[in-house]
């Protein structure tokens, strides 16, 4: 069996023409978004929080690339995906504790296209600065929380010890009470005798 491509002939720019159809193919998959609305969107359905929060973190980023190339068009598309997202979802998001005050800070951004470079990106980086003062605010709380839990353990076993130390040493004094009777007892019957 043989095989021949082009009726058996070979074209002198024939690879020069594939390899610019090769790069035209991946300028055009690089313009597709990293994360898309709706993939964040079944990842908060799906209740995962963690999953949820780093889609999220990749939308916020995608926006902020978007935002930051000044494409008003792509950029205002994106955001009112975000936002119809943000206001559909904003239930499940608080009971995941993501914060979409980045993602509400990126949409306004978009909706403010075109402003300079310079204006988008210091508007992306207050607004990743404000997310990361929230989110640090939110583990401080967390860890004051489990620290007080902690605390309120220790002290609750603490106590249990205690109850149980005083228990023992009670009993250990009934004992020996009772043992001290019932030698004074035998030897009061012996006495007798």
């Amino acid at each position: 069996m043989s095989l021949t491509a082009c009726s058996g002939s070979t074209g002198k720019g024939t690879a020069e023409e594939d390899s610019l159809a090769v790069e035209n193919v991946v300028e055009e998959e690089s313009a597709e978004p990293a994360v898309t609305v709706s993939a964040v969107a079944e990842k908060v359905q799906a209740g995962d929080a963690t999953a949820a929060q780093d889609a999220v973190a990749a939308l916020q980023e995608e926006l902020k690339k978007v935002v930051e190339s000044g494409d008003a068009e792509k950029a205002a598309a994106l955001a009112s995906q975000v936002k119809a997202f943000v206001e559909e979802n904003a239930e499940k998001l608080g009971e995941m504790n993501i914060s979409t005050l980045t993602l509400n800070d990126l949409i306004n951004a978009a909706k403010a296209l075109p402003s300079t470079a310079a204006e988008t990106a210091e508007a992306a980086a207050d607004a990743v600065k404000a997310d990361a003062e929230a989110a640090k605010d939110a583990a401080v709380e967390a860890a004051q929380e489990k620290a007080n839990a902690a605390a309120e353990d220790a002290k609750a076993k603490a106590n249990a010890a205690a109850e149980d130390a005083k228990a023992k040493a009670n009993a250990t004094v009934e004992d020996a009470a009772k043992k001290a009777n019932d030698a004074i007892n035998q030897a009061a019957g012996k006495l007798k005798l």
